[in-house]
């Protein structure tokens, strides 16, 4: 969405916030996007829910639970919940990692992507910094030198599980024709690949 919005970035203890009001601001144009985290179902949703969602009554989306949009869990993972505005948007949250079962490291070498997982970065004013997550807390958050390392860190996560997903998403279509938004995990794009390459419902039905 660069080409749309620019390149958005969202940091603080209210970065949950940033990120919906941010849908939000923007529903016109992103009505009906599927929106992916690596691991979504078990750390990023839940971070949603708690921070915003579902514990602050001014929150701007609400999640969809009827008979058509239902809150889809696996395993104690949220792998697909979808929100809606109050006039008539949607948005959907899955996970990729249910797609794409191992880790953002793994996957952007294995695609072969531009983006590869961080060890260190470089900040605005030169300095190099080593990627450590055990080293930050609530006292060193907002310092310099972890603010700028994290937005970079986590802005090539994020460029780097949108061109997986883009690459992905591209040869599976290619090759069979299914939109991989459609499906929530692995299994489920095997099986709608069997059903609409392979499945003869006349010749032998199941």
């Amino acid at each position: 969405t660069e080409a749309s919005f620019g390149r958005a970035v969202f940091y603080g203890l209210d970065a949950v916030k940033q990120l919906i009001n941010f849908i939000y601001e923007n529903r016109e144009e992103l009505d009906g996007y599927t929106i992916y985290a690596h691991n979504n179902g078990k750390f990023d949703m839940l971070l949603v829910f708690q921070d915003y969602l579902l514990t602050d009554d001014t929150c701007p989306l609400k999640v969809a639970e009827d008979g058509k949009r239902k809150v889809i869990c696996l395993n104690g993972a949220y792998i697909g919940v979808c929100c809606y505005t109050e006039d008539g948007k949607e948005f959907f949250f899955k996970d990729s990692l249910k797609m794409l079962p191992m880790g953002l490291d793994k996957l952007t070498r294995e695609l072969n992507v531009e983006h590869q997982k961080l060890k260190e970065v470089e900040l605005p004013n030169g300095q190099v910094v080593e990627i450590n997550h055990d080293d930050i807390n609530i006292d060193n958050w907002h310092t310099y030198e972890v603010r700028e390392s994290q937005k970079i860190y986590c802005l090539w996560d994020s460029w780097g599980l949108l061109e997986a997903l883009i690459s992905f998403s591209r040869d599976v279509y290619e090759a069979n024709g299914i939109n991989i938004t459609t499906c929530y995990t692995g299994a489920s794009l095997s099986k709608k690949h069997f059903y609409i390459n392979y499945y003869d419902h006349k010749k032998m039905p199941i």
